[in-house]
């Protein structure tokens, strides 16, 4: 499938839906108002596009992610997001009967406490760290200095966000608070994707 120019937004406020894999071709420019990229779908930007109002990345409950690809094989970012647009990760948790609850997430732009959101509402999620025995959702990361110094015998390596705040491209565990099946991890308005290879620092502990 292929979508070619479009010069402006949509004079109405449906989304654009991408459900499977789609291509805007070398030399096309679209703008999208709105575009929901479910998780099967596939935006390979080969042309150029910009994100007036908002895109949504969808992540259900096994991990499987819409996704952009930002840079179509080359070292320049084919996606633009205006300075009136924000991003969201929806996170749908698991709700099979017997599931593991934790998942492993990662958003492509960082993200502090006041910017999530229950799924679909301008409702502020309750953070819940590992101890916590309410919140929206439950949220660690892996401590390696810890795993190094005491192994396996001082229980789980997984520890508290010190800040309260993820990291563009790093990973986390998160499960389900009670009776919420989806948040929204929502970036600051402007915030672009990166478009060539990521790198975090790292330690090593001996």
């Amino acid at each position: 499938n292929t979508w070619i120019h479009s010069t402006t937004p949509p004079t109405n406020d449906r989304p654009t839906y991408i459900f499977h894999t789609v291509e805007i071709p070398v030399g096309s420019s679209v703008v999208s108002d709105s575009l929901r990229i479910e998780t099967t779908g596939r935006l390979e930007v080969c042309g150029h596009l910009e994100i007036d109002n908002e895109v949504i990345f969808k992540v259900d409950g096994d991990g499987k992610a819409g996704q952009i690809i930002n840079n179509c094989g080359t070292n320049t970012c084919t996606v633009t997001v205006r300075s009136t647009a924000t991003a969201i990760v929806r996170k749908k948790f698991s709700t099979a009967s017997g599931a593991y609850p934790w998942s492993f997430v990662s958003v492509p732009f960082d993200v502090t406490e006041d910017r999530i959101f229950i799924a679909g509402t301008d409702t502020p999620a309750i953070w819940g760290d590992l101890t916590s025995t309410t919140g929206d959702f439950y949220i660690g990361e892996y401590d390696g200095q810890k795993r190094a110094n005491d192994g396996f015998t001082n229980g789980s390596n997984y520890v508290n966000l010190p800040a309260h705040t993820l990291v563009a491209n790093k990973g986390y565990i998160l499960a389900a608070g009670d009776g919420n099946d989806s948040i929204d991890f929502k970036s600051v308005v402007g915030t672009q994707f990166a478009c060539l290879d990521t790198q975090l620092e790292t330690t090593y502990y001996a």
